[in-house]
């Protein structure tokens, strides 16, 4: 079975969405262009749906590009809320109490 895509990128141009989209197939990436769901402001009216699992390599891609998204979206239980293309937990500084 076929995880859902759960990352939306956007960028406010079409020409952004299309370089993005067309490089990010080329390096095999699961990728799609969208009509901007209505909870998910784009000026251009498209956005990228893709895996969060792809998160780094998106943000490798777009660095390599010299895209900056305006946005990013993550799928939750309750729909799309602002997220970034950071993955995993943010490490604390706190030192990991130990159980008795």
């Amino acid at each position: 079975m076929t995880k859902p895509r759960d990352l939306i990128i956007v960028f406010g141009t079409v020409q952004r969405v299309m370089r993005a989209e067309s490089q990010a197939r080329k390096r095999g990436l699961d990728v799609d262009v969208i009509p901007a769901p209505r909870s998910v402001s784009s000026e251009c009216g498209f956005v990228i749906e893709a895996r969060s699992e792809d998160a780094s390599r998106w943000s490798g891609l777009l660095q390599e590009l010299e895209l900056t998204p305006q946005s990013v979206f993550r799928h939750t239980g309750g729909g799309w809320v602002p997220g970034s293309l950071e993955t995993g937990p943010r490490p604390s500084n706190r030192p990991r109490q130990r159980g008795r």
